[in-house]
């Protein structure tokens, strides 16, 4: 109420903030070259990711996999032979990992269940989420 927005508008932006973080974290973590021009974690708080807040919100319940992907990504990079990092590859980076935990169907339920009927629509539920996201795949290439 005191920044005249509704509460659940307060909490997407909490989602959105944590998500951030994540994504900043991740950025920082991993080697120990600076990926961005500055060193230290105000670089990497400064460095826009161009990322709208949908985007964010849609990750947010997934951040710790966009961290993980990432830190995975920005590794292999500095890895390659690559000396540092500039910031429009790690803006690349941050970009594609964010899209790709988005469009991926989501990890299936820890254990199998015991209904052969539930069983079965998961089963096709899985078929379908994995043929949507590989035509997705073949259509953004």
């Amino acid at each position: 109420m005191e920044f005249g927005i509704s509460r659940a508008q307060a909490y997407r932006l909490l989602d959105v903030a944590r998500a951030l973080a994540a994504i900043h974290e991740a950025v920082a973590a991993g080697t120990e070259t600076s990926r961005t021009r500055d060193t230290g974690p105000a670089a990497a708080a400064a460095l826009d990711y161009g990322l709208s807040q949908r985007a964010l919100i849609a990750v947010s319940s997934r951040s710790d996999d966009v961290a993980e992907l990432i830190t995975r990504r920005l590794t292999t990079l500095a890895h390659s032979g690559l000396t540092a990092l500039d910031e429009p590859t790690v803006r690349a980076v941050v970009r594609q990992a964010v899209r790709d935990i988005r469009t991926a169907p989501p990890p299936s339920p820890a254990g199998p269940p015991t209904d052969p009927v539930v069983a079965a629509g998961r089963h096709l539920t899985d078929e379908l989420f994995a043929s949507a996201y590989a035509i997705g795949e073949l259509c953004s290439k």
